[in-house]
């Protein structure tokens, strides 16, 4: 997906530096936080992606899959509508913002040539949980300001992606 729209939302300021907390569910928190709130993955692919709450059906899809850095930390979650529900933009944003930490600013918005419809996030909280190389832009081979989180919505509404930096 290509961004062809970005739409600056203000300044970022940081919260003081943060840690998260032990139990913290969602980007940048361990792994067994989350398996407690949603139980052992049914598919784990090289033990850096695991796939949770199998969607009904023949093929093997996952309601919910999470990347794991090699820090054992949350780097990557995504999201996929079992069945034939599907998210509002709105519905897709609040689901994200639950799942990063609280002083994460939304710092822009944009839209890519194939419909999906996403927004960046600062966290210092991440920045200070993961290294600098771990934030970066995948399609212009730079790294983006540490703590930098994008997350984007299908033109679908059925599957949404967050992750660190601009890779997703």
């Amino acid at each position: 997906m290509k961004i062809f729209a970005s739409v600056a939302v203000g300044l970022m300021m940081f919260l003081p530096a943060q840690q998260l907390a032990d139990g913290f569910v969602g980007m940048g928190g361990m792994l067994a936080p989350f398996k407690q709130r949603y139980g052992n993955p049914f598919r784990e692919i090289d033990s850096t992606l695991l796939d949770f709450q199998r969607c009904p059906g023949r093929a093997p899809v996952a309601g919910l899959s999470v990347n794991i850095h090699a820090n054992g930390r949350i780097r990557a979650i995504t999201r996929n509508q079992c069945g034939s529900s599907r998210l509002s933009a709105r519905e897709a944003e609040a689901d994200v913002v639950r799942l990063l930490p609280p002083d994460a600013k939304k710092v822009s918005s944009y839209a890519t040539e194939d419909g999906w419809q996403g927004a960046q996030y600062r966290s210092e909280t991440l920045a200070n949980a993961f290294p600098s190389k771990a934030f970066d832009d995948c399609r212009k081979g730079r790294l983006l300001p540490g703590g930098t989180v994008s997350y984007a919505l299908s033109p679908q509404g059925t599957t949404w992606v967050v992750g660190l930096g601009a890779c997703l």
